[in-house]
């Protein structure tokens, strides 16, 4: 495809349109390396940021051609974003850590490694908190912390109500999330104001979550804004055999 035709605007709509169509409905990588080899300036005209959808969409092959041809790597989508942020929560699962590899690998050549670890979407969420989020994604999560990205995260006036990485991995009940995050140093006991990661296993009904921070040393009767406790969650949600354990097992007071 020539670049000429492209002075026509109706042509450039068209080809940004089959751009697009070719990235998030047919993962035709070969199209788009065919079209940005001639129209490189393209790539930063979508109004749709191609490199988050490849990314979103687990395409390794897309997000490397894309790459290729100067995708922004730090650029924002409409919730502020990061391809990184879309990575760790690809569909399929079994794509995350090869897309993250890619990005982590260009980040660091870029030098921008830590710049991308603390960058937040709309919502204040690091990679990290994105990782955290979603079930079966300890791999992914080693993976960050192999290139020094932090477990913890202090307390943003902007995002009052952003809860911790370790809260986030409980709220998702994925006990391999949970034990990489632990055996990290995350920090187990919520500061003033925080969500308490103990009660977010305890509103959730899940005793394996329960177990493994009280292991990890998190204060059983830690309690919250509302001044409950996990035992008394455990109760209020009607999760009868994580309050008795609480009780009997661990010395909750109620």
């Amino acid at each position: 495809m020539s670049s000429l035709m492209l002075q026509d605007p109706d042509s450039e709509d068209s080809v940004k349109k089959m751009l697009i169509e070719a990235v998030l409905l047919h993962d035709d990588s070969e199209l788009v390396d065919a079209v940005l080899s001639d129209n490189r300036d393209l790539l930063q005209d979508c109004e749709q940021p191609l490199l988050h959808l490849a990314c979103a969409r687990g395409s390794v092959d897309m997000a490397t051609t894309l790459i290729r041809h100067g995708a922004d790597t730090l650029g924002c989508d409409r919730q502020f974003r990061r391809p990184i942020h879309c990575a760790v929560q690809a569909e399929p699962t079994q794509s995350r850590v090869r897309l993250l590899s890619l990005l982590l690998k260009q980040h660091q050549k870029n030098g921008d490694l830590r710049r991308v670890f603390l960058a937040r979407d709309k919502s204040g969420n690091t990679c990290m908190h994105s990782a955290a989020a979603v079930p079966d994604n300890a791999p992914v999560i080693q993976l960050l912390l192999a290139h020094k990205a932090s477990v913890d995260f202090a307390m943003h006036k902007k995002f009052p109500d952003l809860k911790s990485p370790l809260a986030l991995a409980t709220m998702a009940q994925c006990v391999e999330t949970l034990q990489v995050l632990v055996t990290a140093k995350a920090y187990v006991n919520a500061s003033a104001d925080e969500t308490v990661p103990l009660i977010c296993a305890a509103q959730e009904g899940w005793l394996e979550g329960i177990q493994v921070l009280l292991q990890a040393k998190a204060y059983v009767d830690a309690r919250d804004s509302e001044g409950m406790t996990a035992a008394h969650w455990s109760y209020q949600f009607e999760h009868y055999d994580c309050a008795e354990w609480l009780v009997s097992n661990a010395g909750a007071s109620l």
